[in-house]
């Protein structure tokens, strides 16, 4: 049987990493359900704000292999598996191969995911630090305007500028990271789908194709319908 040839772990990732967290203060599952949309500009424009901030990315690791997973994940469901399978000679085998290739980035997930959520945290509460730091600033300047002491009105100013500064390129990270977090979630999400679809219906193929192709079109047709819709 293609179930017991075909080993591969078809639980949901939304469920084994608690995927649905990963964005932190925002509503993933409203976010997935009802689209987010990134176009090839605002994406070069989530670069650049990591480049602004000092964070050019390609030069961090994970972050290189967040954007690599993003496109496999992308390819991945928007693979025409039926046209895959009709075109191989051995049916069965072409199957295999997408769902281990499918398997292999799903599993990338816990790692990306835990860099991300981390770094991120940290972003949030750097920021958090510099708005306090501001503050403080703040209120050091206007007791000074209140004494006419001009010496630490300038001071406190400059002092308020970069604590402001600093707020600034902790939340473009932070922002920057939050969109890539969204996209990542949003194909992971629906390959996850297209997964667990197809691991279902194996023994369907092994039975007839023509069957298994009738019985599981109307669904990927849900999924492309989703993709045209998004228009990642």
């Amino acid at each position: 049987m293609l179930v017991s040839m075909l080993t591969l772990q078809s639980q949901s990732r939304a469920q084994d990493v608690g995927l649905w967290d990963v964005v932190f203060e925002e509503n993933t599952t409203s976010i997935v359900e009802h689209g987010f949309l990134m176009n090839d500009l605002s994406y070069t424009i989530i670069k650049l704000h990591l480049i602004i901030a000092g964070k050019d990315i390609e030069a961090v690791d994970y972050e290189w292999e967040t954007l690599t997973t993003i496109k496999r994940l992308e390819e991945l469901t928007k693979t025409d598996v039926i046209d895959v399978i009709n075109l191989s000679t051995n049916k069965q085998e072409a199957l295999i191969k997408y769902l281990t290739d499918c398997d292999q980035e799903l599993q990338k997930w816990d790692t990306i995911a835990a860099y991300m959520k981390q770094e991120m945290n940290i972003l949030k509460w750097e920021m958090e630090a510099c708005l306090v730091d501001k503050n403080v600033s703040d209120k050091v300047y206007f007791d000074a305007v209140e004494r006419y002491d001009q010496s630490m009105m300038e001071v406190s100013l400059n002092e308020s500028i970069i604590h402001e500064t600093c707020a600034t390129e902790k939340r473009i990270q932070y922002n920057a990271k939050t969109s890539i977090a969204q996209k990542l979630v949003f194909y992971l999400w629906l390959l996850q789908k297209k997964y667990d679809l197809l691991f279902a219906k194996q023994e369907i193929l092994a039975q007839n194709f023509e069957v298994f192709r009738d019985k599981i079109l109307p669904d990927l047709n849900q999924i492309d319908a989703l993709l045209q819709q998004y228009k990642f």
